[in-house]
């Protein structure tokens, strides 16, 4: 479907029970950051009739908070504030990437997956990921995105994580045939944070 389309999907009662299981009373709110993002793609991207629509919530620790870093355990749980996106294979070997919440905008060539010398920042997390998937064994390619989140960041519920996985989402979508396991999304997250950000750099600007 293209932009119009989903648009008209989004306010269908249909969506409106969606929404409501999942973000309960603010449900109309969220769904309104549905259509931002619709929006925003297109006048960005143009219209395109590969479109798909992503979230990615963040996670509180219910208990072990962060033992997980020292191999212990943690009970985690997702909470219903979450990154949205709107993106849509491109066809190049190249990424773009919009993000609304930090003003910010980049472009990543897949052909060069280097990490910079600072290993800070969402591009370094990002190519991490890229080169985490090829790592083991999955296809990568490019695409275009705009993304907004309203995950608290350096709050404690995961900004970094969400965004990750959103992005795992798109990758597993587009270029692997939704394949790609949870557990594996995890271990490229993983990837990228110990090979390509130096989390002392400072937090995520996703």
């Amino acid at each position: 479907m293209n932009v119009c389309e989903t648009i008209k999907q989004l306010n269908s009662e249909k969506t409106d029970a969606f929404m409501h299981e999942l973000y309960g009373k603010g449900a109309a709110e969220n769904k309104a950051r549905y259509e931002k993002v619709l929006k925003g793609f297109e006048e960005n991207f143009g219209d395109n009739e590969g479109i798909l629509l992503f979230s990615s919530p963040g996670r509180t620790e219910i208990s072990g908070n962060h033992t997980d870093h020292n191999n212990g355990k943690v009970l985690a749980g997702s909470i219903n504030l979450d990154c949205v996106a709107c993106a849509a294979a491109n066809g190049t070997d190249e990424i773009h990437i919009i993000s609304e919440t930090y003003s910010q905008k980049f472009t990543i060539n897949i052909k060069n997956l280097k990490q910079s010398d600072k290993m800070a920042g969402t591009i370094d997390l990002t190519k991490g990921m890229l080169a985490g998937f090829q790592e083991m064994g999955y296809q990568i390619g490019g695409f275009d995105a705009y993304i907004t989140s309203n995950v608290i960041s350096a709050a404690g519920v995961s900004s970094s994580a969400s965004y990750e996985m959103l992005i795992c989402s798109m990758i597993n979508e587009f270029f692997n045939d939704g394949k790609v396991d949870v557990v594996t999304y995890a271990h490229v997250g993983k990837y990228a944070e110990n090979k390509y950000w130096n989390k002392g750099s400072g937090r995520l600007d996703q």
